[in-house]
């Protein structure tokens, strides 16, 4: 099978595809393919991908009276469950301060040793493209009015983000954020450094003196740490989106914080070609399965007392043998 596609700038590629063996349910590429798969709905749907997962940037939990902002997220993963495939769904955030590293500066009055400290080694996530970088120094001899290579023509930082995302930079004597390439950059020949606007970038995580404030860490809690029917109820929501596709249904408003539109319909009609054109699906109505975890035998404890006699001492159901070790007489090896 030879297939041509033509590139933005009229060139054309040619791409020849050569039968070499079929895929077995025992081959490594097995589960990587559904996974692949998977992982293609999630971009349909519009979920952004931030690192190595995806996250719905349209269903952002703004917690301004605290300073903060969480992005949510699910990792999937199909694997081999017992007699069949099953999707595994852990439920993460992505979290951002409200303020940028630009107020950070400020707060520090420009002083360099304090802001560096503060911000260089850190993640941030720059909004217009929804993209990560880590700081790895701070560049105080340049500012937006910078001057690079823009595809063959000189052009500032400032002109930049005004001409491709609209975006008006107001503050043209700070610093500028650097940020080297990684080593999968460096892999595909890509050596070039990114200079960032603080204004335009958001820190990710949480502070060392946030995490020592009770209220604030007890507010990110109630998202971050969801119990089990929380988190329960968040798996059903996803998967009715999922499947909402299948159905392209009014069902899915019940379920989905995103409004529908004409244009959501789209995608979920992409998502369901997708999986239609490989035959795949989720089986029944049941859309969270529930099975029962293993249960282990408790453990015994084998003391001795103060006479050398030897007795043994059966662990609590909760796997906690504190007690037992504090009052039980160790052996001498």
């Amino acid at each position: 099978m030879t297939l041509i596609s033509q590139r933005t700038d009229g060139a054309l590629f040619e791409l020849t595809i050569s039968f070499v063996g079929q895929v077995g349910p025992t081959d490594l590429a097995y589960l990587q393919f559904f996974n692949i798969i998977m992982r293609k709905c999630l971009q349909l749907l519009r979920f952004t991908q931030i690192g190595r997962h995806y996250f719905d940037t349209e269903a952002v939990i703004d917690k301004t009276e605290i300073g903060y902002q969480l992005i949510p997220g699910f990792i999937t993963n199909i694997r081999q469950y017992e007699t069949q495939l099953m999707m595994s769904i852990e439920i993460t955030h992505r979290v951002l301060r409200s303020s940028t590293c630009l107020r950070i500066i400020k707060e520090q009055n420009y002083d360099r040793s304090r802001v560096a400290d503060i911000l260089v080694g850190g993640v941030i996530m720059t909004r217009y493209n929804n993209r990560t970088y880590r700081i790895d120094d701070i560049d105080w001899n340049q500012n937006p009015k910078t001057v690079f290579d823009c595809k063959g023509s000189k052009t500032s930082l400032v002109d930049y983000y005004q001409q491709k995302y609209q975006i008006q930079i107001t503050d043209m004597r700070q610093p500028l954020l650097v940020s080297n390439p990684r080593k999968e950059d460096l892999h595909r020949g890509d050596n070039k450094v990114i200079l960032l606007v603080p204004e335009l970038c958001f820190p990710t995580g949480i502070s060392d003196q946030d995490r020592k404030n009770y209220h604030l860490m007890t507010e990110l809690a109630k998202h971050l740490q969801q119990g089990p029917t929380s988190r329960a109820n968040t798996t059903l929501r996803f998967m009715q989106r999922l499947r909402a596709s299948d159905d392209v249904g009014l069902n899915f408003c019940c379920f989905s914080p995103t409004k529908l539109t004409p244009t959501n319909l789209i995608f979920f009609h992409q998502t369901r070609k997708e999986l239609g054109d490989w035959g795949l699906g989720f089986e029944g109505m049941n859309l969270v399965a529930i099975e029962e975890g293993r249960v282990l035998p408790t453990e015994t404890l084998l003391f001795k007392d103060g006479s050398d006699k030897l007795y043994n001492v059966k662990v609590h159901q909760n796997a906690d043998w504190t007690g037992e070790m504090k009052t039980g007489i160790y052996f001498k090896i």
